[in-house]
């Protein structure tokens, strides 16, 4: 089980929940999430994420890490927490805000 802040990344059961909702994600959306959530607070590239939430097979192009984080995004909002918590880290990809950098960007 991985936590960052309220959303915890339950591996055994392929479930998201943010702040106790569920969170319904597709096997894609799941594994880059999970990716991100490996390495809370660490800026991955879109390769890195591929490579750890996805496996080396696959076939995609880079770029459609933006849109699967931009549904990510979207998903966590609507159960109630801050879409800005994937930020994206200017010319190198995206990162899941570590705890302690949400309660601070929240004063």
């Amino acid at each position: 089980m991985l936590r960052a802040g309220d959303v915890v990344v339950d591996l055994d059961r392929h479930q998201v929940t943010v702040a106790g909702q569920v969170v319904h994600l597709t096997p894609t959306e799941f594994g880059l999430l999970r990716a991100l959530a490996e390495e809370a607070g660490r800026p991955l590239t879109r390769l890195e994420m591929i490579e750890k939430g996805l496996g080396y097979n696959y076939e995609g192009l880079e770029r459609t890490v933006d849109s699967h984080v931009r549904n990510l995004r979207r998903k966590l909002d609507e159960a109630g927490g801050p879409a800005q918590r994937i930020e994206t880290v200017f010319g190198i990809g995206y990162r899941l805000a570590a705890p302690e950098e949400e309660a601070s960007n929240r004063r």
